[in-house]
């Protein structure tokens, strides 16, 4: 599921980033993405010892959706594909 999670993004950062830097840009991207994955299952092994696994994934669920719905009105998200509120927002 996660290149399905993923498209979106991978095609907005391509259209975004020049391509003479895309292999940097990509490469620190993944090292970021890769070097964070054992501390996030380090944190899901503690709060499943710790919490009701049921009880935490219904918590991270609301937590998601709220996140998801507040992007709705974030107005960087609503042009984040405009490429000149993309350099406008690059010169602040």
């Amino acid at each position: 599921m996660e290149p399905v999670f993923n498209a979106h993004s991978q095609a907005i950062w391509q259209s975004a980033t020049p391509r003479e830097l895309q292999g940097r840009v990509f490469y620190v991207r993944r090292l970021i993405g890769q070097a964070t994955r054992p501390l996030g299952t380090v944190a899901a092994g503690i709060a499943a010892g710790v919490l009701d696994p049921g009880y935490g994934y219904a918590a991270l669920g609301l937590v998601w959706v709220g996140f998801c719905a507040a992007q709705l009105f974030n107005p960087y998200m609503l042009r984040v594909e405009d490429k000149a509120g993309l350099l406008a927002a690059s010169r602040r």
